[in-house]
């Protein structure tokens, strides 16, 4: 796996290779797993970007009060980029206040998702690439998290120089 992530399949065994060429099912785990392995990569290169960029000093903590109610994304330190879109594990039983805000603590974004959704999608117009954190309340539920913002202009830009492309 290492190899073919350094670019270095021609040093792959040859049996390898040639069981990837013949195997449409392990070529598509390793695709998968490539493809996997390319989002974390340019997920931390666009975090390591925006901190390089960014002095915050993050004093809240991550918090959920309640676990009847979870959030699927974003979780802590996730990277969105151009739409942040909040998935929930079951749907809303009660109208469910959302906070975005910047490192400044600015409020950006305040909207109530109504019952029954399942997801809330987002998607910024003139917001900077940067640390932000959201506020998710409802009744006794309050989630809590930072998340990292990138425009897709940024991460264009951030991306240059890493090497994300892997081929079979």
């Amino acid at each position: 796996m290492e190899k073919m992530l350094d670019r270095k399949i021609n040093e792959l065994p040859q049996w390898m290779i040639n069981h990837l060429e013949q195997s449409s099912s392990c070529r598509s785990r390793v695709s998968f797993l490539l493809e996997h392995e390319k989002e974390q990569l340019t997920n931390k290169a666009i975090r390591a970007g925006i901190d390089a960029n960014t002095s915050i000093l993050r004093t809240k903590q991550a918090t959920t009060c309640n676990h009847s109610l979870q959030l699927i994304t974003p979780l802590e330190n996730d990277v969105c980029i151009g739409t942040i879109l909040f998935q929930f594990n079951i749907p809303l039983k009660k109208r469910t206040k959302l906070h975005i805000h910047n490192h400044t603590d600015k409020r950006i974004l305040d909207v109530e998702i109504p019952p029954g959704n399942t997801t809330y999608q987002f998607t910024p117009k003139n917001l900077e690439t940067g640390i932000y954190y959201y506020v998710i309340e409802v009744k006794t539920t309050i989630i809590f998290n930072y998340f990292y913002y990138c425009t897709r202009e940024d991460k264009k830009s951030m991306m240059i120089g890493v090497n994300t492309s892997y081929s079979l």
